[in-house]
């Protein structure tokens, strides 16, 4: 189980912090899909991405837009 800190998503600017299982030996790319699949709620869009850009710090795209970003602690 991680905990993901949700920091400024969206227009609204949604924060939130959520347990999210999720396996210890998984993939970068499984958990870039759990952390972006976290941050739907705030977005209206389908096209959601998270990418790591620091160890356990996420930016979170809608298309090619950063729309926040995300921190795993």
């Amino acid at each position: 189980m991680i905990t993901v800190v949700y920091m400024n998503i969206g227009r609204r600017k949604g924060n939130k912090t959520v347990d999210i299982v999720c396996p210890e030996d998984s993939s970068i790319d499984y958990r870039e899909a759990l952390i972006a699949n976290g941050a739907r709620e705030f977005l209206a869009s389908s096209d959601v991405t998270a990418v790591e850009y620091k160890n356990n710090k996420f930016k979170i795209y809608a298309g090619f837009q950063m729309v926040g970003k995300a921190e795993i602690v």
